[in-house]
């Protein structure tokens, strides 16, 4: 039974062999056909893969830009406005010196009227006192200061203190006469600019004097052209004044002779009325009563009453013009 299967097996077997060649053939053409069929469209793919790939353009993507947290920036500030520089000069004031015949406290006094006035005036940028001087110098100068009382040396003091100006005071007292003397002093000249003194009979003087001084000293340094301009106005107002007074004089003695002739006038023709005329006719009458020497009184009255009216009219006005113009 196993041998008859094995011969069917080899007989199937040999029968489809050559069908099996032939198949394999037309398979293996068809495959080979196909398979050129595969390169040829593969080929073409990839061609067409190529094209697109150079027809493509590449765009580069922007690159975000990282986001920055806005910063509140402060607000402006607003610029302080500089202040100009003062042009008024700064000052240094030594204490009033007092020399002997005065007390101490008058002198303190008479400082502190001076410092006041020179603050009111409103003329300096900086004013220093003793106090503030003898903080600023050393000992040795402050001695200098002290005794210092020529121009050269009133000058160094002036130029350490960096002022322009020192102002320098003193008050004396010679038998009932008080000498009070005040000075401005130009350190960078080293001169004098202003001296004044003032001779004062007493001490209820010395403060309106003092104020004065400082007034004037203050004016004629300042404004030196103004002064001498007041100064001159002053002169002519004095002269005018002076005319004023002459021709007033002259006036006056005038009115006065105007006046006193009038009266004598007056008086003379009051006289002649009472002694001249009336005086006779009663006489007259008195020695001789008669009707005529009667009628010679009574135009005697009359004449004599005029005579008196018209000279007591002349003593009136001579006493009136004299008071009027006098």
């Amino acid at each position: 039974m196993m041998i008859f299967r094995c011969t069917l097996v080899m007989v199937f077997a040999g029968l489809i062999a050559p069908l099996n060649a032939a198949a394999a053939a037309v398979i293996a053409e068809s495959g080979l056909v196909e398979a050129s069929v595969l390169v040829a469209a593969k080929r073409k793919r990839k061609r067409r893969r190529r094209r697109k790939k150079s027809v493509k353009k590449v765009i580069a993507k922007p690159l975000e830009k990282p986001l920055v947290e806005a910063k509140e920036e402060p607000p402006p500030v607003p610029e302080q406005p500089t202040e100009p520089e003062d042009p008024r000069p700064g000052v240094a004031v030594l204490d009033l010196e007092v020399i002997e015949g005065v007390s101490a406290g008058v002198g303190k006094m008479l400082n502190q009227v001076m410092m006041q006035r020179l603050t009111a005036s409103k003329r300096f940028s900086s004013l220093l006192g003793m106090g503030d001087i003898r903080e600023m110098l050393d000992m040795e100068a402050q001695k200098a200061a002290l005794g210092c009382e020529q121009e050269s040396c009133l000058a160094e003091i002036g130029g350490a203190l960096g002022v322009p100006l020192l102002v320098v005071p003193s008050l004396g007292k010679l038998a009932d006469v008080y000498l009070l003397t005040l000075k401005i002093n130009d350190v960078e000249n080293a001169t004098v600019s202003v001296r004044l003194s003032r001779e004062l009979n007493g001490e209820g003087e010395l403060l309106e004097a003092m104020k004065a001084m400082v007034d004037e000293a203050l004016f004629r340094h300042f404004d030196p052209a103004g002064f001498e301009a007041a100064e001159a106005a002053k002169i002519a107002a004095a002269a005018e004044a002076v005319k004023r007074a002459q021709a007033n004089g002259r006036r006056a003695v005038l009115a006065r002779n105007v006046g006193l002739g009038l009266i004598g006038l007056g008086a003379g023709a009051a006289g002649f009325g009472h002694f001249g005329i009336y005086s006779p006719a009663l006489s007259t009458f008195e020695g001789q009563p008669s009707e005529a020497n009667l009628a010679d009184l009574d135009a005697a009255v009359s004449q004599a009453n005029l005579a008196m009216m018209a000279g007591v009219g002349l003593a009136l006005t001579g006493g009136v013009s004299w008071w009027l113009l006098d």
